[in-house]
């Protein structure tokens, strides 16, 4: 009896430290990324992180402008693979939308999606899957016209086929 509770003291123990560490992890993205609009020093700041982020656990990755036929944007899209060991696996998709969102003339950060977004690729990494996750990091996402420029500039232009796949999108404010 004595045993089971020491265990379960040291438990919740990890658990209070991971949640704790998570938290300032949090704290560090939102305070110093967000908000932040197309194109601006914070969105660049952002994107740097990420960057950093994926070349510190050695993720792949590629970094492309949000540009089209008839638009162009300060914005960029990262897009991280982690690749599965499955010899038939599929590609599974998370989209994640960096921009403060700007609903009736205010800023709404989108720092828990990154946040979350950032975790999941972290966790994915060490876990080694065995289908393929793509993450993208789509720039150009909160614009007060609500078109999503990086999503299309990333869906037309990507190397990227999701054919059969599963996508999802980490979209919270």
């Amino acid at each position: 009896m004595k045993l089971r509770v020491i265990f379960i003291l040291i438990v919740f123990s990890i658990m209070r430290v991971y949640s704790l560490i998570d938290y300032e992890d949090y704290i560090l993205i939102k305070e110093n990324y967000f908000p932040n609009k197309e194109g601006s020093a914070g969105e660049i700041k952002l994107m740097n992180y990420i960057e950093e982020f994926c070349r510190e656990r050695e993720i792949v990755y590629k970094k492309t402008r949000v540009e089209g036929d008839d638009y162009y944007t300060n914005s960029f899209n990262i897009e991280a693979t982690i690749r599965g060991f499955a010899k038939d696996r599929e590609r599974i998709g998370v989209i994640i939308p960096v921009n403060s969102k700007i609903i009736a003339g205010r800023y709404y950060d989108r720092s828990v999606p990154v946040f979350i977004g950032l975790k999941l690729m972290d966790f994915m990494k060490r876990y080694y899957p065995s289908n393929d996750f793509v993450f993208v990091f789509i720039g150009a996402a909160g614009r007060p016209d609500g078109v999503p420029l990086g999503l299309k500039s990333y869906l037309y232009g990507s190397s990227a086929a999701f054919d059969g796949g599963i996508v999802t999108v980490l979209d919270l404010i």
